[in-house]
């Protein structure tokens, strides 16, 4: 079996830094992933319902994995919505309806809620609900209260907070989508993604020029039929915030 190689885990960097958090330029990198991830997931029928840092993998060139499917649940093909019975998830992680003893639930708000306490820990290294044992963790989660340091800046703030208390229970990934944070990082995606085909699109020409000058001396060379290998750039996604 072949598989792709992770160089990590996001609990691993996590606690290598001092602060056991990531700068909010990084966080907001991988959370956008997260997002991508999610919608692909959601967009199959499957609920997810253990994200968390220790279930996210990151490669050489920083790009995010949704990994541990372990208790994970497809929904039926002629399912009517995401309903879900079940839940096995970490206790911190876990929404109001899950830590209120709901029968069922949305699944797809259970990841989302799960990958707003993801983006909160790894931008503050705490968690929004804690507890000395589980029945006081749920209870603190089923109340909804918590705060969100200052230090998260304005736009993290703000999305975390939001407009609404149910902020991080959105029904659905799109609604994340629209915020200023997510945008931003989308835009950037699609101008690097610009840069790096129009800068693939010169080196190819001054490739196909070199050959060319080379084969005058090879009358056998057939020079329509070029081997040139993919010579890929990598530009880094994860840009500092002026």
């Amino acid at each position: 079996m072949v598989m792709e190689y992770c160089v990590c885990g996001m609990q691993e960097m996590l606690d290598s830094v001092p602060e056991k958090r990531f700068p909010v330029f990084q966080a907001h990198g991988y959370f956008c992933q997260l997002l991508d991830g999610l919608e692909y997931l959601h967009s199959q029928g499957i609920v997810h319902k253990d994200i968390k840092p220790g279930n996210l993998l990151l490669t050489t060139d920083g790009a995010l994995k949704i990994s541990d499917l372990g208790v994970a649940e497809a929904l039926h093909p002629f399912a009517e919505d995401d309903t879900c019975r079940t839940s096995q998830g970490s206790p911190a992680f876990q929404p109001p309806e899950i830590a209120n003893g709901l029968d069922t639930f949305s699944g797809f708000k259970v990841d989302i809620w799960s990958a707003g306490v993801t983006l909160y820990n790894i931008t503050t290294s705490l968690y929004p609900f804690e507890g000395d044992n589980i029945y006081k963790l749920f209870e603190n989660i089923g109340k909804g209260d918590y705060t969100v340091p200052e230090e998260c800046g304005p736009l993290l703030s703000d999305l975390l907070r939001g407009e609404r208390r149910d902020v991080l229970r959105s029904i659905r990934v799109e609604h994340f989508s629209m915020h200023t944070l997510h945008r931003d990082y989308s835009d950037f995606n699609r101008e690097q993604s610009a840069d790096v085909r129009g800068a693939q699109r010169a080196q190819s020409g001054r490739k196909r020029k070199w050959r060319i000058v080379r084969a005058r001396n090879k009358p056998g060379l057939d020079l329509r039929s070029s081997s040139s290998r993919d010579h890929r750039m990598r530009f880094p996604w994860i840009r500092k915030s002026s």
